[in-house]
Order: C-alpha cells, then structure tokens, then sequence
C-alpha cells in the first residue's frame, strides 16, 4: 500500500494505492451516502493498481494540526471527543472499525470552523486492532516534557493502547479522571485562599433546596449511550447541541464565524518585481524579500521551523491577504539549507511557478521565487 498526494488548482488529495482489489458492497454504499466523519473518496485503475482519491481540500493531517497546536490536556480531550463521534457514525452504517487507516498523516481535521475530524476507511485493508498506539507515540514526540503531569498522562494512556481491549473510551474516560483530578486540586487551593480572604458568612442561613436537589438530578443522568454521553460532555464545554448537530450533520454549515478562506483563480497579478543585477547569490542568507505593492514585509528565517499563514499566533511570518490560509506553509531550517512546505492551502504554495503538493518538500535555492496564494517573494 502507498500513500502519495495530488494537487490540482482547486482540490487536493490523498493517493492510496494497492494490488488489484474487487469492489464490494462497502465500497458501493460509501460512494451512494454521505458520511460526514469519513473523507470522500473515488477510485480509478492505473498501471493494474486500484487507487483510491480521498479528498483533503479543505483540511489538515492530526500531525500537522498538533504540531501547530501545544499539546494540552484540553487539545488531547477535544481529540478524543471527536474521534469518538466519528466511530459512532461508522457504527450506525455497520462498518468495520478495523478498516479505519488511524495514524497522524492519515487523520484528518477541519482546517477552518467548527472542529471536526475525518477519517481514512479504506474497504481494501484491515489494519491493527489498536491503532490508537501509533496516535499516541507521535503526541509523546511533541509534547512539552517540561510539563510533568501532562507528560505522566501521555505515557500512562500510550500505556494502555498497548494493553489488548483498550478502547477509545477508556482513553478518553482516563484522560478526563486526570483532568478532574487536576481541576479539584486547583478549585481546592484557591478556595482555602478564598476562606482565608473573606469573611464568614451566618451559618444559619439553610441551603437552598432546589440546588441540592437540581446536583442530585445532575448526578443520576442516565445516558442510554456512549454517544448521548459525548453529546453531554461537549454542551458541558460550552457548545449546544443544536448547534453541534447543524455543524456535523448539516450539509455545508458554518457554526462559528471567522476569517474564511479565499479561493482565487490563477489570473496575473500585475506587481513591480525588485530587480537584482546578480544572477545567483554567492550563498544562502534564509531571507524572503516581498515583491508586491501589497505592504507585506521581508522576513529573515531564523527558527528550524518557520511559519507563514495569516494567523497572528503560530506564525512567525504572517500576511495579509485574504487568499492566504491561517496555516498556509512552512520552512524547514537545515543548517545553511531551507526546504519548503505547503501544509494543503486552499490557494497553494508555488516555487517558480510550479505548485507545491502536500507534504512535497522542496527545497529552496538562492533566487528562487516563492508564491503564497498571491503574495509573492524572492528567496535569498
């Protein structure tokens, strides 16, 4: 089985290719319904190779995703969330959970609204029982070992995807006891801070009976099932439900508003080129010099990894244009080599001209012109 990526203009894709394979009725009723948590896929035969095209346009690798989000017990529990709503989804169209392809690279998340996750079920391949291992040990390589507690948690929940019948939900019920045992030592320490700082009220007020009483109903849910149960946790993290049912059921909804992505079409844009008399630098600066007239600045690339999207955090190069993606691409310092990154843009990243696919790695030579939607700067 191998994995390659294509990008066009408009779409991008995710290439699994394999030995001759007979459709079946999965792969018939995957292509006749729309499931929302699994990526969208059409297949064509190649060189007497069966490849599947599942469409990533639009969204981001879990790897790619973590490694521009701080690994945090709230971002990890958020993961969990959702990857168990998306196995809910599977269960009700009575598919096999050991077809779902569950590594970083292959787990996918929106890049823009509300969070979601999509997975890679592929009806060729049967994959590991437990794959939440693999998930694991990339978190353990980019958490913050600087953080005991949360580095404790990671080790002890990777330690349990190695253990047969860890499910998902064991995971994630053994991620929140920890987080509730964190929050009742905090809510403990401040409220003895608290005491110490407010006067004592009258001890002969009663409580109040409706509150007592509406803890004592809170405490009785009855949750016919897991997936009520996930429901509940997240519209006790603030979402509601009508609100979550519209952004994962209902077609092309946006629950939460922001800046969205603008897709442009490849027309010329006319700017005024800054002219340098030598052809080839005598050596490598790791410098990005603007082109435009748009005020955009010159970067030096300092950091091992440089950043270039529009979002103010997680950036170290941010721009402005509206055709630019938050997290739009990245470069990797080498010593004196820099190679570059698109990290699937909705308008894509070009060096000289030529569009970047995702995850290709290019890298840059002195003069090299580089285009970021329609930002364009020259490499020095």
């Amino acid at each position: 089985m191998e994995i390659s990526y294509k990008r066009t203009h408009k779409e991008s894709y995710m290439i699994i290719s394999t030995e001759e394979y007979v459709s079946d009725y999965e792969e018939q009723m995957l292509k006749e319904n729309e499931i929302r948590s699994l990526l969208s896929f059409y297949t064509m035969e190649m060189n007497g190779r069966i490849q599947f095209w599942y469409d990533i346009s639009g969204k981001q690798s879990l790897k790619d995703y973590l490694q521009q989000k701080e690994v945090t017990f709230e971002s990890m529990e958020e993961v969990f969330l959702y990857l168990a709503m998306a196995y809910e989804e599977i269960h009700k169209y009575l598919l096999h959970e050991d077809k779902v392809y569950l590594c970083p690279e292959t787990v996918y998340v929106a890049r823009q609204g509300q969070f979601r996750v999509f997975l890679c079920y592929c009806p060729f391949e049967n994959f590991d029982e437990n794959p939440f291992a693999a998930l694991m040990e990339y978190v353990l390589t980019i958490v913050d070992h600087g953080k005991d507690d949360l580095m404790r948690t990671c080790y002890e929940i990777y330690d349990m995807t190695l253990q047969d019948g860890t499910t998902l939900y064991d995971l994630l019920h053994y991620l929140q006891e920890q987080m509730e045992g964190m929050r009742y030592i905090e809510e403990k320490s401040t409220l003895a801070y608290e005491e110490s700082e407010i006067p004592s009220y009258n001890e002969d007020v009663p409580p109040m009976v409706e509150e007592k009483e509406s803890m004592v109903l809170e405490e009785s849910v009855y949750y016919e099932s897991s997936y009520e149960k996930i429901l509940e946790t997240i519209r006790a993290k603030g979402q509601h439900i009508k609100e979550l049912i519209l952004s994962w059921f209902a077609q092309n909804r946006e629950v939460h508003g922001g800046k969205k992505d603008v897709l442009i079409e490849p027309e010329p844009i006319p700017v005024e080129r800054t002219v340098l008399l030598h052809e080839k630098a005598a050596s490598c600066q790791g410098q990005l010099l603007y082109q435009g007239n748009g005020g955009e600045e010159d970067f030096f690339i300092r950091e091992k990894t440089f950043r270039i999207g529009t979002d103010a955090s997680g950036n170290e190069a941010q721009l402005h244009s509206s055709a630019v993606s938050h997290q739009h691409a990245r470069i990797i310092r080498q010593e004196r080599e820099f190679y570059i990154e698109d990290l699937n843009s909705t308008n894509g990243t070009f060096v000289n001209g030529v569009m970047l696919a995702y995850t290709q790695k290019k890298k840059l030579e002195p003069m090299d012109r580089v285009t970021f939607a329609d930002v364009e700067y020259l490499f020095v």
